[in-house]
């Protein structure tokens, strides 16, 4: 059951993407290539969105019903520039995920840390999305309000009296597809965990924007060790800024299934490939790439990645 619909939620990506989301897109320009034998890295964002789709897919492709996208929080989409609010971003991307899956819309959800997000995104999107959204937690709705467990999930209520509506965190049966949209503190990376064990792997979880290794929102090494260790690292784009004098702008970078690229960021264009590797880059890794590349060219971290995103 598992393998057929991953297969169907594959294909669906394929009839259902629409391409207006890229054409709302600032589009950068692009003349340097990547380095010698390695992937070439997109220099822009409509080339971002599609490599999205494509990883997106072949992960289906694979029976991975675990999923995790990482941009940089603050980044804007569909924008076209560098969003100062970090929701507003993270927003953006469960966007470009609900339009991505646009023909599933009625079986999809959309999961928001806290209410307020949550009502944020329906008003932003207004008819144009149609997916449900919700809350993980109770935020700052309600004095008092506490979260209930969702039905389903093997948990009894906490009490007899029935609720009024729906409580955070809760799903309706036959969901097909969650996203679940980060950044998370502690209480909202556990409804996602409460979401993802509940419906089991027949139901696609996609984390967007969690962050996974940031180590302050795990509230234990099990529920680290969770997260890390069953979502597959489908998609990531994370720029990062060495320690040294003057620091170095670099990108960490990800397209399932393709293997992990160390990159220097350019003023504009793509970025400059320097080395690749089966897995995540530790920080030795990374220092003897960027000794075997030998010196960068100048240019800003801001100015590199705001180019990338067309600003």
């Amino acid at each position: 059951k598992n393998g057929a619909l991953l297969a169907a939620l594959a294909a669906a990506i394929v009839d259902g993407f629409h391409p207006g989301v890229a054409a709302r897109m600032q589009v950068g320009r692009s003349s340097a290539r990547a380095g010698p034998q390695m992937h070439a890295l997109p220099a822009d964002v409509k080339g971002l969105v599609e490599e999205i789709r494509v990883a997106t897919q072949e992960a289906l492709t694979a029976r991975l019903s675990r999923i995790d996208v990482e941009l940089p929080l603050g980044m804007g989409l569909m924008s076209g520039e560098q969003a100062q609010d970090i929701h507003a971003s993270s927003r953006e991307l469960a966007r470009v995920y609900c339009e991505m899956f646009s023909q599933l819309e009625a079986t999809s959800v959309v999961a928001f840390g806290t209410e307020a997000l949550a009502l944020e995104a329906r008003k932003a999107w207004g008819n144009a999305v149609r997916v449900k959204c919700v809350a993980l937690t109770a935020g700052t709705v309600g004095k008092k309000e506490r979260a209930l467990p969702a039905p389903g999930f093997g948990a009894s209520p906490a009490s007899d009296k029935p609720a009024k509506k729906a409580p955070p965190g809760s799903v309706p049966a036959g969901t097909e597809i969650v996203f679940a949209v980060g950044p998370f503190d502690p209480p909202a990376l556990a409804a996602v965990e409460g979401i993802a064990r509940g419906f089991g792997m027949d139901t696609l979880v996609v984390l967007l924007n969690a962050h996974l290794d940031n180590a302050d929102q795990y509230a234990s090494a099990a529920q680290r060790d969770f997260f890390q260790g069953g979502f597959a690292r489908v998609f990531c784009f994370r720029p990062l800024k060495t320690s040294s004098d003057p620091p170095q702008e670099l990108l960490v970078y990800r397209a399932h299934p393709g293997q992990w690229t160390l990159a220097r960021m350019r003023a504009s264009g793509r970025p400059q490939a320097i080395a690749e590797q089966p897995g995540l880059f530790a920080r030795e890794e990374i220092e003897q790439a960027l000794s075997r590349a030998g010196p960068p060219a100048a240019s800003g971290a801001l100015e590199a990645i705001g180019n990338f995103f067309g600003k």
